[in-house]
């Protein structure tokens, strides 16, 4: 709802166009020191504003001529990391001189990447007042088919998750025992893969009451969606 959002709102809109401009002006400064001012460091948002045709064609008109596109999508998708390409092409279609262009690839398995979320979650774990037992990793979900269809997206997140738990798995110990607990796993723990079987969502909206939406899982039928309320 829109009280909700008001909560969240920043002076200079969404949390996400927030955060995206810091990134951008964090990366500017450091490209600037390391290669000079001839560098220009700028983002777009793939839906919503800035839009990437607005921001390809402002670059274009400060005069530069070789883009290096950088989606900001660890794990490679058809449904978010292709899009950028599909919009970037359209964007260029409609332009007598187009500039060279580079896209970044998939960087799930990035050393730097992978060592900047544990050092995240490392300082997180640190300042519980308990070591946890588990480490529960969320990505966002696709359809069955993608996978089947040849989509990376699934093996990259496998990936990801992998590289994490072996680069924390140290870190996290060595946490537990600073807080006079021990990690316990057995020998041959390799992870823990969670299958859901309810999920309930809840959707707010003004001058209404909140829906309430449940999903369960049943065994040969698949998941099905019953409303609690209103």
């Amino acid at each position: 709802s829109s009280r909700a959002y008001s909560k969240i709102w920043t002076e200079r809109g969404s949390p996400l166009a927030d955060i995206t401009a810091r990134q951008a002006e964090a990366m500017a400064k450091t490209f600037v020191a390391r290669f000079g001012e001839s560098v220009v460091v700028d983002y777009a948002m793939r839906y919503g504003n800035p839009s990437i045709e607005s921001r390809l064609t402002a670059l274009m008109g400060e005069g530069c001529d070789r883009i290096l596109i950088a989606p900001m999508y660890p794990q490679y998708c058809a449904a978010t990391t292709a899009t950028v390409f599909d919009e970037v092409a359209r964007v260029l279609g409609n332009m007598r001189w187009q500039p060279a262009l580079r896209f970044v690839p998939p960087y799930h398995d990035d050393p730097g990447f992978i060592a900047a979320l544990a050092d995240d979650l490392t300082r997180q774990v640190r300042g519980l007042a308990f070591a946890p037992e588990v480490m529960l990793l969320s990505f966002h979900g696709m359809p069955q088919q993608t996978l089947e269809k040849g989509d990376p997206y699934y093996c990259h997140c496998m990936k990801t998750a992998r590289l994490l738990r072996e680069a924390l798995e140290q870190r996290v110990a060595f946490v537990a025992r600073e807080q006079g607990e021990h990690a316990k796993r057995p020998e041959y723990w390799g992870g823990y893969r969670v299958i859901p079987e309810r999920m309930e969502f809840w959707q707010g909206r003004e001058s209404r009451l909140h829906d309430r939406l449940q999903y369960r899982l049943l065994p040969h039928q698949g998941w099905i969606m019953e409303r609690l309320a209103p």
